[in-house]
């Protein structure tokens, strides 16, 4: 069992056949982590992530932005802030992340509002 070259053929091939696809956003993704959001509610309640990406989601719909910009939810991005929620920002154009947090107070539409003025 050869550990180091996983997926891959005794010439050094990849086993795999990967096709390319046209990007589905051209500027900027934006990631909430879910499990940063599991972490501030109470057990059995929903991730606030869902909620938020749902609302940016909405702005970027009423702003007709959604080939342009995607905010979607992840797992761990290992920022892990205490008692916050993490979001990445990638900037497609420049090839930049950025990496930020937020207390989740307030109402979701407001938090949603403020996190696509970091965009």
């Amino acid at each position: 069992m050869d550990l180091f070259n996983w997926g891959k053929d005794k010439a050094g091939k990849t086993k795999t056949k990967f096709t390319p696809e046209e990007a589905s956003v051209s500027e900027t993704m934006l990631w909430v982590c879910e499990k940063c959001g599991f972490k501030l509610v109470r057990e059995g309640e929903d991730s606030p992530a869902r909620s938020i990406q749902k609302a940016v989601k909405s702005i970027l719909s009423d702003k007709k932005q959604k080939r342009q910009i995607r905010c979607m939810v992840t797992t761990c991005m290992n920022v892990c802030p205490t008692d916050k929620i993490a979001v990445g920002l990638v900037d497609l154009k420049s090839g930049k992340a950025r990496f930020l947090s937020f207390e989740f107070k307030g109402s979701v539409e407001q938090i949603a509002e403020d996190l696509y003025l970091q965009i």
